[in-house]
């Protein structure tokens, strides 16, 4: 019986080569990749047949992220965890170092490490800011600048093999909501940096942004909050517009479009591609805004209230 599964899953593995050969069993370095959005992204890639190096600064999120994936079938040795803080040179190097060793066949990097600030820009700690513009968007771009050479080889170059570099975006990017201008621009400047970069790299190397919206995730859960806020009311503002989804919405269209070999900016849905386009409109967009910005102010003012009864 045991000897009819391994002939089972070695026919279904081939079958999913020869559908798609440049994808299966590629590994994908995934930042952030041991919980939300970034775990629900090793989920989907192992599913469809690739192999995940999961980074995190964090090395206790690992046991936990092993054992959800454990869960799922035949996965046997397609999974590799490794601690680096991608703001730090020396973390970089050392993990591009020991890549180097294993010599692994990377077909692509997927940037989603990524935090928040959110309250008014003059109450949030200045090492908030630093962190956040260190993190979103100074350590994303380094991170690539020194592991997606991994992919480069000289064999990749003369046989013109695909390769990607995937960057989570973010709907903030291009509708900046209030409180969080922080967050909005370094995807701003993400996205300015991938359209001017797009005109450098071979043309083996395609480019994918994903503009998710607001999904539950621990991004929100450790905010980096002004003593006067609260990420709930955030949260709440976005529900009441009826646009937020899971980490596995988005997942799941993301790794579709790269087994397409499809490149550019993308939506996890088209209700988020339109809402969103909706709110870049200047006239709907600063409505919306003002709405927004009453009703989250007013969190600030609840809170500053409690504290001086304190």
């Amino acid at each position: 019986m045991v000897y009819i599964n391994l002939i089972k899953k070695e026919k279904e593995r081939i079958e999913m080569t020869k559908k798609n050969p440049w994808f299966t069993d590629k590994y994908f370095i995934i930042t952030g990749g041991s919980s939300g959005i970034g775990l629900a992204l090793s989920k989907e890639f192992l599913l469809n047949g690739a192999r995940v190096i999961i980074v995190s600064y964090d090395p206790n999120e690992f046991e936990a992220a092993r054992t959800e994936l454990e869960t799922l079938p035949d996965i046997e040795e397609k999974i590799e965890f490794y601690k680096c803080d991608i703001t730090k040179a020396e973390d970089r190097m050392a993990l591009k170092e020991e890549l180097l060793k294993r010599n692994f066949d990377i077909a692509g990097l997927v940037n989603n490490a990524g935090i928040t600030t959110y309250g008014p820009f003059f109450e949030t700690p200045s090492k908030d800011i630093e962190r956040l513009m260190q993190i979103n968007f100074v350590g994303s771009i380094m991170f690539t600048k020194d592991l997606f050479p991994l992919c480069l080889t000289q064999e990749c170059l003369e046989e013109g093999q695909l390769k990607y570099i995937v960057f989570m975006s973010s709907t903030s990017g291009i509708v900046p909501f209030p409180f969080i201008g922080g967050y909005s621009g370094t995807k701003r400047g993400v996205e300015f940096f991938l359209e001017s970069l797009s005109h450098e790299l071979p043309k083996n190397v395609k480019i994918l942004r994903m503009r998710p919206g607001t999904v539950y995730t621990n991004l929100y859960k450790n905010a980096l909050q002004a003593d006067c806020a609260d990420i709930n009311d955030l949260l709440q503002t976005t529900e009441n517009m009826k646009v937020n989804i899971t980490a596995d919405k988005v997942a799941k269209p993301l790794v579709k479009a790269i087994i397409k070999k499809k490149s550019g900016r993308m939506y996890p849905n088209l209700t988020t591609r339109l809402f969103y386009g909706m709110l870049a409109m200047p006239f709907l967009g600063k409505r919306m805004m003002k709405y927004a910005t009453k009703k989250m102010e007013s969190g600030f003012e609840k809170k500053s209230d409690i504290k001086s009864e304190i």
